[in-house]
């Protein structure tokens, strides 16, 4: 799951043009998780593209890991959606989500414009291209890793 920023303010902000800022976490199946149903009730009526529906809100760290210090991977990349454009900083959450089998297929009930359920929807392993991936904690790394395809 991968939740997207973008500057609204620019005021007192070094700007880079369109420049995005993505918080990701990596799912796993798991035990069911409460915490979720908050936005999954609603997936009957967003089921199809363009389809819309007003959730209540809820604290949106509901949905992430629980831990006491986000530990994350940090990189400059790009969306991972056509036109791949190379304008986002990614920060990748270390811990994972957990959530059921039965919750993740209910995320995969979701249709593309297609029609077709949004499953296997990854990109394939990109090059580095010389990025560096950096990391808050010196447990998984000494701040800096450089990776090789």
């Amino acid at each position: 799951i991968h939740l997207v920023h973008r500057l609204v303010d620019c005021s007192g902000a070094v700007v880079v043009p369109n420049q995005l800022a993505v918080v990701g976490f990596f799912i796993r199946a798991g035990k069911h998780n409460q915490k979720y149903e908050q936005l999954l009730q609603h997936f009957d009526r967003i089921r199809y593209p363009g389809n819309g529906t007003n959730i209540p809100a809820f604290p949106l760290s509901d949905l992430l890991p629980k831990c006491r210090r986000f530990d994350y991977y940090r990189y400059q990349g790009s969306l991972t959606t056509p036109p791949c454009s190379e304008n986002v900083i990614w920060s990748v959450g270390i811990k994972r989500i957990t959530i059921s089998k039965q919750q993740i297929q209910r995320f995969r009930s979701l249709m593309d414009l297609r029609g077709q359920p949004v499953v296997d929807n990854f990109r394939s392993v990109q090059d580095m291209n010389s990025r560096t991936v950096y990391t808050s904690n010196k447990r998984h790394g000494n701040g800096t890793v450089k990776a090789t395809p």
